[in-house]
């Protein structure tokens, strides 16, 4: 008799678990995302820095998350990479936006490291904003498709007023073609 309930209550214990188990959300689907797949050389121009980084960027987990991997070439006495970032894109359906996650080697995921953009044809303007919801910083991303390039602008933002913080072009690597 005890077996026999004890058996019952795991079934209904396993199924009720089963019935409540989410399903992934569909894959994301974005044309102009999909344009920062393979291997880039990013030029980075910021008020007396020059600075050349290699980027990769591919789909991770599931389809869900355009991965951009970004580490300098520039080396730190102790021989490791000046800057090294990971950052996360996603279009997210609700409301339709693009999300960015920068997690780099200069701090955790805080507020400001996540940036909002509204779809638009071959531009994410990213907004970032501060705890108080005040924007603090913008990068601004455009496709170039006659050269299958990327340029991004980044701003400061202080009190409404922005000012350069640095300039970025990405180009293909040789043989860096993600499509």
């Amino acid at each position: 008799m005890l077996k026999t309930l004890a058996l019952l209550l795991f079934t209904a214990l396993a199924s009720s678990r089963a019935a409540f188990a989410q399903q992934p959300p569909p894959a994301v689907h974005s044309a102009l995302l999909d344009h920062f797949t393979g291997r880039w050389i990013l030029r980075y121009t910021a008020p007396g820095v020059h600075s050349i980084h290699d980027v990769t960027g591919q789909w991770v987990l599931g389809h869900h998350y355009l991965e951009l991997h970004e580490v300098a070439r520039e080396r730190t006495a102790g021989g490791e990479a000046q800057y090294e970032a990971d950052i996360f894109i996603t279009l997210d359906t609700s409301p339709r936006a693009y999300v960015v996650q920068w997690l780099d080697d200069f701090g955790g995921a805080v507020a400001p490291s996540v940036g909002y953009a509204v779809p638009q044809p071959n531009r994410m303007r990213f907004i970032f904003r501060d705890a108080s919801g005040n924007v603090n910083f913008i990068n601004d991303m455009r496709y170039r498709a006659t050269s299958d390039s990327w340029e991004w602008r980044m701003l400061n933002v202080n009190h409404g007023k922005s000012t350069l913080f640095a300039q970025m072009t990405l180009s293909r690597a040789p043989g860096g073609s993600g499509r």
